[in-house]
């Protein structure tokens, strides 16, 4: 076998390796030592790449969750970006408490996390909380800075718009152009109940040019986006629970889980994350491809042991 027909068997389809394509591989001239050669080489290549894509389909996740904040403490069990505690504000239960206040900035959490946003071009930010009251414009969370150019952006689970108000997003990075995401009325999912626990994740995609909101694992909006994350540069005042610049109340609720990918999550692995619930770090399923691969090892080792049965001799050595 040469070179252009290894190829074309190698970028076939997986539906293309039936037993008829195979034996009619088998029928071709070539020396019995080269198919054998070949079918111990491409077994031995599916199972790495099988291996070496498993072990993708975690990484391109799980490696790409860059904070997680439980707080059964303070600590960012992923990040080391550890929770500073500003006046009321407490660990209790395994919950973030924050008791709210009008002024701002008085009973809230702070993290360094400005590297981790310079760095990243898309971004997916989940959060499980509970509001107590409802308070229009109080911010679960914002990262930006105070200092002009104001940059920024912030989930607010009221947020005044126009006559509704419905979750929302926000994202700026100079406030002379900003972009923000309002749950779409005609979805069934909000206003969020207080004293009900929700899930919000917040895409940042910076391939596909889109703000995109999830409430409770449904999708609830999004708006074109022609910007990065990075764009916001090192964030230095990164909140939980209060406004960045802005004079809005704290946040009068708790936050049970946080965490922070660099990537975007697609709706299928929010929807399996909110089905989880904050304990648990979901596992994303093999891949199509690597399911393929895996169906290619059987057909080859298969074909290998035909081989072997109808001709012993291939594996004896050549004459000299």
């Amino acid at each position: 076998m040469n070179k252009s027909q290894i190829s074309k068997l190698c970028a076939a389809p997986p539906h293309s390796f039936s037993r008829a394509a195979i034996e009619q591989w088998r029928n071709q001239t070539a020396s019995p030592k080269s198919k054998i050669a070949y079918i111990s080489l491409s077994s031995i290549g599916t199972i790495l790449g099988i291996t070496l894509l498993a072990g993708m389909a975690d990484a391109a996740t799980v490696s790409n969750l860059v904070h997680r904040w439980s707080f059964g403490d303070l600590t960012d069990s992923i990040g080391g970006s550890d929770i500073s505690l500003h006046g009321a504000a407490s660990i209790d239960g395994g919950s973030l408490s924050l008791p709210g206040s009008i002024v701002p900035r008085t009973n809230y959490a702070s993290v360094e996390i400005g590297s981790s946003i310079a760095a990243a071009n898309s971004l997916t930010i989940e959060t499980w909380a509970t509001t107590t009251v409802d308070q229009t414009w109080s911010k679960v969370w914002m990262f930006g800075n105070s200092t002009a150019p104001l940059r920024g952006m912030d989930f607010s689970p009221v947020r005044q718009a126009l006559t509704n108000t419905l979750p929302g997003v926000a994202y700026s990075a100079d406030y002379s152009q900003s972009y923000s995401v309002i749950q779409e009325p005609n979805i069934q999912i909000g206003p969020l109940v207080p004293d009900k626990q929700f899930y919000v994740a917040v895409v940042f995609d910076d391939v596909n040019d889109l703000i995109s909101l999830y409430i409770n694992g449904a999708y609830a909006g999004n708006t074109i986006w022609n910007g990065s994350v990075s764009d916001l540069g090192n964030t230095p005042e990164n909140y939980f629970g209060a406004a960045v610049a802005f004079p809005d109340k704290d946040y009068n609720g708790s936050i049970d889980e946080m965490r922070i990918w660099n990537m975007p999550l697609t709706p299928s692995e929010i929807a399996a994350n909110f089905i989880a619930g904050p304990d648990v770090i979901n596992v994303p399923e093999p891949s199509v491809f690597s399911i393929c691969l895996i169906g290619m090892l059987g057909l080859t080792r298969r074909h290998r042991r035909q081989l072997n049965l109808h001709s012993p001799s291939l594996l004896a050595s050549p004459q000299k």
